[in-house]
């Protein structure tokens, strides 16, 4: 028996229909033991305005409900003709592993951001993911495309931070080229110790068939000087029968 059916929910004028649905719908989830949260931005008694995220737990009369506060970290009561908005954080975990970060652009450019440009370049990933609805919901962009879509928007994004950093700064261009130098170094080394390591197993290869050609010939020329030795005998005996019969 689902006992969230008979959980206590809002119907309330003084309440938007969306957001009382997303509250709602997070009540029956905490009460079916999930972990549901939302962002609201909320008004207090004395106009200021704040956000928070918090878990909603239960109605509480007409007009108020009881949430967990992850800013306060503690139980609090909420008024819903004070709410503004609400936004469910279901999606929250996805959006954060396809924003790109600082981090991103150090890996894609193989070299670290200069502090005078962090500023700027956090700028333009701000600007990137909030412009890009892959980025921003990557979870729903990559179910029909495999990922394909998010992993391109990151790609995109990437590549147009790292151009406009080179091109303002000559030394990551300069860091490029040592890197790609020193990466051609690399796959060079690892080409000549493969080929040096094949050479090594087909002369290796070559001594074994060359060893079991001996031997083999070593064996042939014993089975033909038998087979030489039986002859000779098989004649002087037919010779010995001849001679005494008077053949």
């Amino acid at each position: 028996m689902d006992k969230s059916k008979h959980i206590r929910t809002f119907r309330s004028k003084k309440l938007h229909p969306e957001h009382a649905k997303l509250l709602n719908d997070a009540i029956r989830r905490n009460a079916r033991g999930g972990e549901h949260d939302v962002h609201i931005t909320y008004r207090k008694e004395n106009g200021e305005v704040s956000k928070r995220k918090v878990r909603p737990l239960a109605v509480k009369g007409k007009s108020l409900f009881v949430a967990h506060c992850h800013e306060r970290n503690a139980i609090r009561s909420f008024r819903v003709e004070r709410i503004d908005m609400i936004k469910s954080a279901f999606w929250e975990g996805f959006e954060k592993k396809a924003k790109v970060g600082i981090r991103d652009v150090e890996s894609h450019m193989g070299s670290f951001v200069d502090p005078k440009d962090v500023p700027k370049t956090k700028a333009q990933l701000d600007e990137a993911n909030a412009g890009s609805f892959a980025l921003r919901h990557p979870f729903l962009a990559g179910i029909p495309t495999l990922g394909i879509w998010p992993a391109m928007a990151k790609d995109r994004a990437l590549d147009e931070i790292k151009g406009e950093l080179m091109r303002n700064n000559p030394a990551y261009l300069k860091a490029l080229k040592e890197q790609d130098a020193l990466d051609h170094k690399r796959e060079v080394e690892l080409m000549q110790k493969h080929i040096a390591e094949r050479d090594a197993d087909a002369k290796e290869n070559l001594m074994r068939m060359g060893s079991t050609a001996a031997v083999a010939g070593v064996g042939s020329l014993a089975d033909a000087w038998a087979q030489r030795r039986r002859s000779q005998g098989q004649d002087d005996s037919e010779g010995g029968q001849n001679q005494r019969y008077g053949g």
